[in-house]
């Protein structure tokens, strides 16, 4: 996620794929804060307060504007989904600034300890989620045993002739 140059194009290390590994965004639109707000499907004043976290930049210049370069949008993607997992921005915060090119030793080491300290909340979450998936599991088999799925009905069938 590191910064090498300000042109408008992707970083080579940059993860530009989402989960089905396809490209979100448009190649042909100038990255301006409303198109990848809309893009995203995130608000403005989302985008401008992960702005003023410092999480992204608008970098470049497109005519008058300015727009995000390829790699903030990465970062904002891995924002968003962090955001899924219950990971706040502030405390994506300070891995992402720790990942800019030039950044203070003290800062990386900081970031390398909020790092840890994420995956263990992450994985506290993802056993306690394993936990009651396996309950909710065993309810529904319970229930599955308990009271079988009736015979499915068909159209224009009649139950009430049978009935004597």
């Amino acid at each position: 996620m590191s910064r090498s140059d300000d042109s408008n194009q992707a970083n080579d290390d940059a993860p530009l794929f989402d989960d089905q590994g396809e490209i979100p965004f448009p190649r042909d639109i100038p990255l301006s804060l409303g198109n990848v707000a809309r893009i995203l499907r995130v608000s403005r004043w989302r985008l401008w307060g992960y702005e003023r976290l410092g999480l992204v930049k608008r970098r470049n210049h497109f005519g008058q504007g300015r727009v995000y370069g390829w790699d903030d949008c990465a970062r904002l993607m891995f924002v968003l989904k962090a955001r899924k997992a219950g990971v706040t921005a502030f405390d994506l915060a300070p891995l992402i600034k720790a990942a800019d090119h030039g950044a203070h030793p003290r800062t990386i080491r900081r970031a390398r300890t909020k790092c840890l300290a994420l995956l263990e909340q992450l994985n506290r979450q993802q056993q306690t989620l394993r936990v009651a998936i396996a309950e909710i599991r065993f309810f529904c088999k319970l229930l599955s045993e308990t009271f079988p799925e009736p015979p499915a009905r068909t159209r224009g069938h009649d139950d009430t002739s049978d009935v004597p």
